[in-house]
């Protein structure tokens, strides 16, 4: 194929020649680590819309004018008399143990009863958190929306909004940096990139290397250069950061770190498994983190530690992909098929757990 036959790389400083594949995201500019300009994304992002029906994308369209709706239907704290209990604090406890369903109803109860509660960007937040660990994140996007309203400096609310916006290809992402970055105290970025927020929040520099700003900063910077650019060491390095920021409670970015390791040309499981494994020290009952660990374990070839992994994260979420990675599983396997199939069709998870115990005697 003679050069004038391939598609340039967009990127502005980039004289790769490649694929039509590659041509907003290049192997050139992988190495180097460059970040296409906003013009370059935005064209990346409609080409990636024109691939899918329109109805999809007006889903995601509609996203923005959305609002988060509470229901009392099914909510018992909020079809019942509930007013001797603190349900910000029991709705937080519930979350930080794992039991998801109970705190979005508490956290749900307590922004309906209490609209002008201080607390309430801290019960938005906590809600947003649930949501995406149910595997919920266009809801966590409407709820953590609302934090950001309430209290515009609450830095790990833009993280975590544009982390669900990534899984989302939800086009707001660069307003999503625009408001990190007005409302950061901390955080510096040259002029030249005042209109270019991705290239802003990459070259970014920021004063003081800890913090919640900072953290943010390292998982928005961690998002794009896994989602956009596909950089893995450099995402790496950023959730690693945003880890060690408060390494005896940040699950979540050990999670992330973890994830990122199997995206390696070589991937890494090992530290996966270490990162999965830190994660759930610090928060036993973390559905994605334990899901994680069962597909570091699958692509080991484990099939029955697997197997259980996804078995305990079904006990804590209603996510219907979870069983998808049992039948998955079972069919790797050449033994125990059928009994286990009949258990999966069923979604009997105790008696996965039990006849996998039998198993190990």
């Amino acid at each position: 194929m003679s050069q004038s036959e391939k598609s340039k790389c967009l990127s502005l400083d980039c004289d790769f020649y490649g694929t039509p594949e590659t041509q907003f995201l290049c192997s050139k500019c992988h190495q180097e680590s460059k970040v296409p300009d906003d013009a370059i994304w935005d064209k990346y992002i409609e080409q990636y819309q024109e691939s899918f029906p329109d109805s999809i994308w007006d889903k995601y369209s509609e996203q923005t004018e959305k609002k988060y709706t509470i229901s009392a239907e099914g909510n018992p704290f909020l079809e019942e008399n509930n007013e001797d209990i603190d349900l910000l604090a029991e709705g937080t406890l519930s979350f930080i143990e794992g039991n998801l369903r109970r705190a979005i109803n508490q956290l749900e109860a307590f922004i309906h009863t209490s609209p002008d509660h201080a607390d309430l960007p801290l019960a938005w937040f906590y809600l947003s958190k649930s949501l995406v660990e149910s595997d919920d994140d266009a809801q966590a996007i409407l709820a953590v929306r609302n934090c950001i309203k309430l209290d515009p400096k609450y830095m790990k609310a833009y993280a975590l909004l544009y982390a669900s916006q990534t899984n989302e290809y939800s086009m707001d992402t660069k307003q999503t940096i625009q408001q990190f970055l007005e409302n950061a105290e901390t955080i510096t970025y040259q002029d030249t990139y005042k209109e270019s927020p991705y290239q802003a929040i990459i070259y970014a520099v920021v004063e003081v290397e800890e913090g919640d700003e900072y953290e943010a900063l390292q998982i928005i910077k961690g998002c794009i250069y896994t989602q956009h650019v596909r950089n893995y060491p450099e995402a790496c390095e950023c959730f690693l950061k945003a880890a060690m920021n408060n390494p005896e409670e940040n699950y979540d970015m050990w999670n992330r770190y973890g994830a990122v390791n199997t995206y390696l040309d070589e991937p890494k499981i090992d530290i996966a498994i270490e990162s999965y494994k830190k994660a759930l020290d610090i928060k036993p009952n973390y559905a994605r983190g334990i899901v994680n660990l069962g597909i570091a374990y699958q692509r080991l070839n484990h099939w029955k530690p697997a197997l259980r992994k996804f078995i305990e994260a079904t006990l804590l979420t209603d996510s219907n992909h979870i069983w998808d990675y049992c039948t998955l599983t079972i069919q790797s396997s050449t033994y125990h098929q059928q009994v286990l199939m009949a258990f999966i069709t069923e979604k009997s998870s105790n008696a996965i757990i039990d006849y996998l115990d039998q198993l190990s005697e």
